[in-house]
């Protein structure tokens, strides 16, 4: 899936730090470069930075997996850039971590 997004992942891994964490930076490490970053200690993604069909650069965040709203499951807050600007931002304020799941889907 990486590939079908342009980057690069035979060039070399790198570190960077995203939101005071540190990422491993999967593609190239040309600004503009297509990449997926993924937070070093815990391995969930951190961002994803390609090029459309359509010629637009995205930028998709995840931030915040520490919040006891969502309980390390999934980021508290997901942003979405296009062409440096922000399109949408999706921040959960309630999720129910301790669900029961019907015994009949096992």
């Amino acid at each position: 899936h990486l590939r079908t997004l342009g980057i690069n992942t035979g060039a070399p891994t790198s570190l960077a730090r995203f939101g005071g964490e540190v990422a491993y930076v999967i593609g190239a490490a040309t600004p503009d470069a297509p990449q997926f970053w993924v937070y070093k200690d815990s391995f969930l993604p951190a961002r994803v930075r390609f090029k459309g069909a359509d010629g637009a650069s995205w930028d998709v965040r995840f931030l915040d997996y520490t919040s006891p709203v969502t309980g390390e499951w999934f980021p508290r807050t997901i942003e979405v850039g296009r062409d440096q600007e922000l399109a949408l931002r999706f921040t959960a304020l309630k999720s129910d971590v301790r669900s029961k799941l019907d015994d009949k889907l096992f």
